[in-house]
């Protein structure tokens, strides 16, 4: 599929420059981080989706510890991003 993106004349020459030292072309850069950052199998992804099915399971309904399972589940999102 093709598309059309806006990157910084910066940004494109880092870009650049790093397939090069990879050995690689400008469209498998983009490829291959797309799918580290979005990719269904990255394991971001999966420990993503682990969080939010854990968070649906344990809600129970008692407002007060409602409350403190979002506080863990939101612990638990700023671990998973740092």
């Amino acid at each position: 599929m093709r598309t059309t993106i806006d990157l910084s004349d910066d940004l494109m020459k880092k870009a650049k420059i790093h397939a090069i030292k990879e050995g690689i072309t400008l469209k498998e850069l983009f490829t291959r981080l797309l799918e580290k950052e979005v990719g269904a199998d990255s394991e971001k992804a999966q420990k993503a989706r682990i969080i939010k099915e854990m968070t649906e399971k344990l809600r129970t309904g008692d407002k007060d510890l409602d409350k403190e399972i979002e506080d863990m589940t939101q612990t638990m999102w700023k671990r998973l991003e740092g």
